[in-house]
């Protein structure tokens, strides 16, 4: 059973475990470097998004621990489990999220050459690892999540973009982390048209069930909207409405139909959305199933994201 620890308003912080147990053990392992047992644990859970959040939670915990290194407890867990699917899978996932460390997250232009080469070079490896992981376990979507994080650091396009997702999707329709990730790889910030994205989104909701998570992908692509237009531009996005009216739509659906305990994440896209919008009464319910965990996006796309979410929580809680 998959517990959450519920954080007073007063603590609200970014934390990727959400308070869920089995999240906070992957973390505790990583800083033990026991990397062996968070392999072991990925194998323990047959849902596929429980899965992918501990791999999730491990690279990166893996990545602030050593920045751009390999840490020995990694690789001597890949080495003493070198044919387990899960294994390679986390090496995959702490590849990609390495090498986002190497370039840093400044935009292209202020990025010098060297941390591009590293980066692409990063990349590259971990292709081939998340393919090599593929290998060992045809069914198992979590190595082609990866592999569609990666398809806009490569700059692969959005055709190749969609074929990987395809993958995924086959494998496991509706993955919350698996949307996320196309989503992100199809934003205008890596050179996709919005209008590409959107009409890949309306595909999708055209055949996804009432109440699917599946519908709130259009929130985050108009999150990512928002934040690639200009200062002057961004307030036609926010006060649409068409958008607006498209947004709540799809978010009334996923409240009344869909299975929303526990999904931090994509409370944490509804309440930003509505907070931009400022609709506080409708980001209320949200910030109250966040239950004071912040996702690191979208609300780093404010400067000071833990400062943002509690102010537009207090507003919520009043409206």
């Amino acid at each position: 059973m998959i517990r959450t620890l519920l954080l007073p308003f007063r603590t609200a912080r970014l934390d990727r475990t959400y308070g869920r147990t089995e999240l906070i053990a992957a973390r505790d392992a990583i800083r033990r470097g026991d990397t062996s047992s968070v392999v072991h644990s990925m194998a323990d859970f047959s849902d596929h998004n429980v899965r992918a959040d501990i791999a999730y939670v491990a690279a990166e915990e893996l990545v602030r621990l050593h920045g751009t290194e390999i840490p020995t407890s990694l690789q001597h867990s890949f080495e003493n489990l070198a044919d387990d699917a899960n294994s390679w899978t986390l090496r995959g996932a702490h590849e990609v999220l390495r090498a986002w460390q190497i370039r840093g997250y400044a935009r292209a232009s202020q990025t010098d050459q060297a941390a591009f080469r590293g980066f692409r070079d990063t990349l590259h490896g971990a292709e081939q690892i998340c393919y090599t992981a593929a290998g060992y376990a045809p069914e198992d979507p979590l190595p082609w999540v990866f592999l569609v994080h990666m398809a806009r650091g490569q700059q692969i396009g959005p055709r190749r973009t969609l074929e990987r997702f395809a993958e995924l999707d086959r494998r496991s329709p509706a993955h919350l982390h698996g949307n996320e990730q196309m989503v992100l790889s199809l934003s205008p910030k890596w050179g996709t048209p919005f209008p590409v994205l959107q009409n890949a989104i309306e595909e999708q909701r055209s055949t996804a069930p009432a109440g699917s998570p599946v519908h709130l992908n259009i929130v985050q692509a108009y999150i990512e909207l928002w934040f690639d237009s200009p200062a002057s531009e961004r307030l036609g996005v926010t006060a649409k409405y068409s958008i607006r009216n498209t947004i709540e739509k799809a978010v009334d659906g996923w409240l009344e139909h869909g299975n929303t305990e526990g999904q931090h994440a994509l409370h944490n896209y509804c309440a930003f959305w509505y907070s931009l919008t400022g609709q506080h009464d409708r980001a209320k319910p949200h910030f109250e199933a966040a239950a004071g965990y912040i996702k690191a996006f979208p609300w780093s796309y404010h400067l000071f994201p833990v400062r943002s979410f509690q102010k537009s929580s207090r507003a919520a809680r009043k409206a």
